[in-house]
């Protein structure tokens, strides 16, 4: 099964774990015992191609990516942090400390702040042979930190002391201020420009300003071919002023211009930059046996569980992704190798198409192309549709004194669809996979005597996912989700010894996950499954939709209730494929709906722009339970586009006042998940916070499912991986350099 994006964490961890990489077919007349010619092959899903480690979003690029890359910190099988000599980290060790005042303190309800020291391996090199150093660290943090970062990761979210102050280029900025506030004045411009821009269109007297022509022409770069033209575009542009699909999407990107010109002009007549460090991140050095290291302090203010994950970023090489001119700026000291709020360096030379394509790091493997060659190849060498190329990382002894460079030279993904994973394990297409954890793909393993299989509870759930971009209306959504059986999953595709059914939005292996008594907590009611049609039609019809008659399709506004639901992928071999039949079938012949349900190979790439009507997914779950990245207001992750929030908060009629409501009640129960380490407390607070996303009507929770890695015994020699007390925080092929075959 497909899986999409999830929270930056498990994004990090998937750089950590290989547990669900792939495997290629050994060579003819290879002897399946020479650790040094025959590629290691795993399975994977086909990835989106963006390899850039800043900007991650798939589960597979990140799987991909993963094997280059080395974190600050890593996770023991209790999924707590960890680093040193034998872990594949920059920190040879970390402390937390709190503080009251100038004071230590073990009292996390009195402390202040709260300091990470993280002292940095000596010694560490890249693939291409730089050394990584406390420029490489900084220069990542400043990447996250900027204003202009996009990505997914959610380090801009922590209380870092002075990061507003640097954020808004304020030196009297406090730290109490949400750092978020500084945006306003950006989305403000951005909806006065739209505004002129409609008002401009519906009128058409005289010239327009050259800020509304600056202004149309950006409309027509983002939504329409460049060489479309005249009066009917003029058309097409109200549109997109007006609609509730587009509107917020354009005002998100014309806010992100507003802001990169504001700071462009801001440095030009400052002379530079005003305050040009955070204060809260510092560097020194220490003497540990006898040799001197570099370290890295960040204090944040409060307390914060989530913190030390939020620090345990990769670090990815500067020279490499910031080139050559901003590297050589870099000092350490007021330069990062990293262009203040700069749209050509996030832009241009962090995102560069090459660099996308091609990932580089320290990491256990480097990309190469077929013939496992790592120099003077391309994106195209690397990934060609069909595979990734991986040779073993010469210099990844270099991270640690107890680790050794991998002992299988070459390593391969292959692509292969979810059902086609037996067939091609069996053939030996590849050495390691993941089919889906059902009886029938089970007992198809066991009887193949080459085969053996591990299996253990995913952290994660798959879920039904509604964008209110699409379906504004929330009596509509809720209609849909009530019309659900999710129950059926598990007793029609799956089994209740592999899967449980899911009612919260979080995973099951989560000690934070809602209970009720002793039981795990049960259905929404706002959600709870019914087959009653006249409950969902009267629904509908609350949000303004009518039919001639019982037989007909319910419309609004001349606009029927056309929908397609979307499996990811190609195949119908999906956990939610036959729920979405029968519940399509269903509404559309006793609930007056046009539904359809398709399978979209490009599906994953639909869901990062927030394109998708209804579908069905799965989140990999981080090992803390905060919920910022996936459903606070301010995250900048891809769910927030596909939960509608651009077009929630850019709506001015009154539509989603509701939903504008409880996205801030639970971005409020988020903040204040954070502020405090108590467990008995973070559990109350998340099962609020965790009952406002079931009202919001967006997200489904369906159910949570075990997975299963399928390796070849007669090649893999199980002595060097984990087959006993694997978890999804310690999998079975985490430590790859260390795999070999018999």
């Amino acid at each position: 099964m497909k899986e999409k994006w999830k929270r930056f964490i498990s994004v990090v961890l998937a750089a950590i774990s290989v547990s669900a990489t792939a495997l290629p077919m050994i060579a003819c007349g290879e002897k399946p015992n020479n650790p040094k010619t025959p590629p290691l092959t795993f399975g994977i899903d086909a990835p989106s191609g963006n390899f850039n480690p800043f900007f991650l979003e798939s589960v597979s690029d990140s799987k991909i990516v993963g094997q280059t890359q080395i974190r600050m910190l890593t996770a023991d099988a209790s999924g707590k942090p960890i680093c040193g000599e034998n872990q594949p980290t920059v920190a040879l060790s970390y402390t937390e400390t709190m503080k009251k005042g100038e004071e230590t303190t073990t009292n996390a309800n009195e402390a202040t702040s709260t300091e990470y020291e993280f002292v940095l391996k000596n010694g560490i090199k890249f693939s291409d042979g730089t050394p990584l150093t406390i420029k490489d660290v900084l220069f990542n943090l400043y990447v996250y930190l900027d204003p202009m970062y996009a990505g997914s990761a959610t380090i801009a979210s922590t209380r870092i002391q002075g990061l507003n102050a640097y954020r808004w280029q304020d030196p009297l900025a406090s730290d109490d201020q949400d750092i978020n506030e500084g945006e306003e004045y950006f989305y403000t411009q951005a909806d006065a420009r739209i505004l002129n821009v409609l008002n401009y269109l519906s009128n058409k007297t005289g010239d327009p300003e050259n800020e509304i022509k600056a202004d149309i022409a950006f409309i027509k770069k983002l939504f329409f071919e460049e060489s479309e033209s005249g009066a009917d575009l003029d058309s097409q542009i109200q549109d997109v002023l007006t609609s509730e699909e587009t509107l917020g999407t354009l005002r998100e990107e014309l806010a992100r211009e507003i802001r990169w010109a504001y700071y462009d002009d801001f440095k030009e007549e400052n002379d530079g930059l005003l305050v040009k460090t955070i204060s809260g991140i510092t560097t020194s050095t220490k003497v540990v046996d006898d040799e001197t290291h570099d370290v890295l302090k960040i204090a944040v203010n409060g307390v914060d569980p989530k913190d030390v994950w939020n620090f345990a970023f990769p670090v990815a090489p500067m020279h490499y992704y910031a080139g050559e001119t901003y590297a050589a700026k870099a000092n350490g000291v007021d330069h990062f190798g990293v262009e203040y709020s700069d749209k050509e360096f996030f832009q241009d030379v962090l995102q560069d198409p090459a660099k996308n394509a091609l990932p580089v790091g320290a990491g256990a493997y480097q990309a190469s192309n077929l013939d496992g060659a790592s120099t003077g190849i391309d994106g195209d060498d690397f990934y060609n549709g069909s595979y990734v190329y991986f040779t073993k990382n010469n210099y990844f002894n270099t991270v640690g004194s107890d680790l050794r460079n991998a002992r299988i030279k070459n390593l391969w993904y292959k692509v292969v669809a979810s059902d086609q994973i037996l067939d091609a394990l069996k053939s030996n297409e590849i050495h390691v996979g993941f089919p889906i954890a059902k009886l029938e793909n089970i007992s198809a393993v066991d009887e193949y005597k080459d085969l053996e299989r591990v299996t253990y509870t995913t952290n994660g759930y798959g879920y039904v996912g509604i964008n209110p971009k699409a379906v504004p209306d929330i009596e509509v959504r809720r209609a849909i989700m009530k019309a659900m059986d999710t129950a059926s999953i598990v007793k029609n595709y799956y089994s209740p010894e592999l899967a449980e059914t899911l009612h919260r939005s979080m995973s099951m292996e989560s000690w934070a996950y809602p209970k009720v008594g002793d039981k795990n907590v049960g259905r929404h009611e706002k959600v709870k499954f019914s087959r009653d049609a006249e409950e969902i039609c009267t629904l509908v019809e609350a949000a303004g939709y009518s039919r001639v008659d019982s037989n007909s399709v319910y419309s609004k506004d001349g606009k029927p209730l056309k929908l397609v639901f979307t499996i990811a992928g190609e195949s119908k071999d999906h956990p939610a494929y036959d729920m979405f039949t029968e519940t399509a079938e269903w509404l559309n012949e006793n609930c007056g709906f046009d539904i359809t349900v398709a399978t979209d190979i490009h599906a994953l790439s639909k869901l990062e722009t927030g394109d998708l009507q209804v579908w069905a997914e799965s989140w990999s779950s981080s090992i803390d339970p905060d919920l910022y990245q996936v459903y606070h207001k301010d995250s900048s992750a891809t769910s927030i586009k596909n939960w509608g929030y651009d077009t929630i908060f850019a709506d001015s009629t009154g539509q989603f006042t509701y939903e504008k409501d409880i996205i801030n009640q639970l971005s409020q129960k988020i903040e204040a998940g954070r502020e405090t380490i108590n467990r008995n407390e973070r559990t109350r607070i998340y099962a609020q916070a965790l009952d406002l996303i079931m009202e919001l009507c967006v997200e489904l929770p369906a159910y949570q499912k075990k997975d299963m890695v399928v390796y070849n015994k007669k090649l893999i020699n199980s002595s060097t991986i984990r087959t006993r007390n694997a978890s999804s925080t310690s999998g079975v092929f985490d430590r790859i350099w260390e795999v070999d075959y018999r």
